[in-house]
């Protein structure tokens, strides 16, 4: 699949609200169109090499009190702290998937929770489980900071 066959999706598919992807090798812009245009609430987009900070920010400001479920896995390996903290702007966000991203700390995860204290962000009491499959030192420090 490619970004014009998603950006033809978002158009006249207005009404999606669970999106599956997974594994599509040349998906970068279209998802964000897609998370713009539609009110999805699980998103699947492990395995999709393409995907890097700059689409999960999309994704983050497209459905930020909309998505439930998030699985980033295996997706670029340019996907980093940054992109992470953008998913603090979910606030409806309960479940969330992320393995081998190597350019993602325990700050980065910390931050997701407390990017900006004026900002409402993800609280911690809304993510009901979090899957993190890579390694992080401090993550067992930072997380119980977060109650």
């Amino acid at each position: 699949m490619e970004d014009t066959v998603l950006e033809a999706v978002a158009t006249t598919c207005t009404q999606l609200v669970r999106v599956n992807i997974g594994g599509c090798r040349y998906v970068r812009d279209g998802i964000v169109t897609l998370a713009k245009s539609c009110p999805i609430q699980f998103l699947r987009v492990a395995a999709c090499p393409r995907i890097r900070d700059h689409e999960v920010q999309g994704i983050a400001c497209g459905t930020s009190d909309k998505l439930l479920g998030l699985d980033i896995g295996c997706v670029s390996s340019s996907l980093s702290d940054q992109g992470l903290r953008e998913l603090g702007r979910c606030t409806a966000l309960q479940e969330l998937t992320i393995s081998t991203a190597k350019n993602i700390s325990d700050r980065g995860v910390y931050e997701m929770f407390f990017k900006n204290p004026a900002q409402i962000g993800l609280l911690p009491g809304n993510l009901a489980c979090i899957s993190i499959l890579f390694y992080l030192d401090q993550l067992f420090i930072a997380l119980p900071r977060l109650h």
